[in-house]
């Protein structure tokens, strides 16, 4: 009974926090979307803070989960795996609009919170890098480099997204659809920049 009704706060919160923000969420509004009291609320998360923070950890978990498995697949080549790791983060991302914008804005004020709720997927050991380094035909180029390129492709349009629609004129629609094109294009585009990069330190 006990973690049910945590759950069905973490639940609650959540969607109060993505329809007002965090300064703007009270306990009581939660407390009112879960059907419980504020006694509750404080008795298993202690402050709206710390309930904020299990709200993110609960939102990211799986996520972090289905990128290091990604990322640390062996079976999978390079190529493969930058289009697994960019059908996934544009659904999830495309989903999950508010939650993300929210928790972005929080993170930038306490950057620190990032070690606390420990987002690793990648490690520089991990298959990820093996594949990058066999692609490339050398173990010059950086992984993380690599992998950092490929999220930021991903998230940096969705993250900007009223600024895109208002510059293209778009609706939601033609928004996604872009998405839809962008992320079978990604890959490409990191792969050539990995040749590139190859190419480029042959050359100096």
């Amino acid at each position: 009974m006990a973690q049910e009704t945590k759950e069905k706060i973490l639940v609650a919160a959540r969607h109060v926090f993505e329809q007002k923000g965090y300064d703007a969420a009270r306990t009581r509004d939660i407390a009112l979307e879960a059907n419980v009291n504020v006694a509750l609320i404080n008795y298993h998360f202690q402050s709206k803070e710390q309930l904020f923070w299990a709200v993110v950890q609960d939102f990211l978990g799986p996520i972090n989960q289905s990128l290091r498995d990604f990322f640390n697949d062996e079976k999978s080549d390079f190529e493969t795996t930058l289009g697994r790791i960019s059908n996934y983060y544009t659904d999830t991302w495309l989903r999950n609009y508010q939650m993300i914008i929210v928790m972005l804005t929080e993170l930038r004020k306490s950057p620190e919170k990032f070690a606390e709720i420990n987002i690793r997927p990648f490690t520089p050991s991990s298959a990820f890098e093996k594949k990058v380094h066999e692609f490339a035909g050398s173990d010059k180029v950086d992984a993380v480099q690599v992998m950092s390129n490929a999220l930021a492709m991903i998230m940096g349009p969705i993250v900007i997204r009223p600024l895109i629609q208002c510059i293209g004129d778009m609706d939601d629609k033609q928004f996604n659809y872009m998405m839809d094109i962008r992320r079978k294009m990604i890959p490409e585009w990191i792969a050539n920049m990995v040749k590139y990069q190859v190419d480029t330190n042959r050359n100096k």
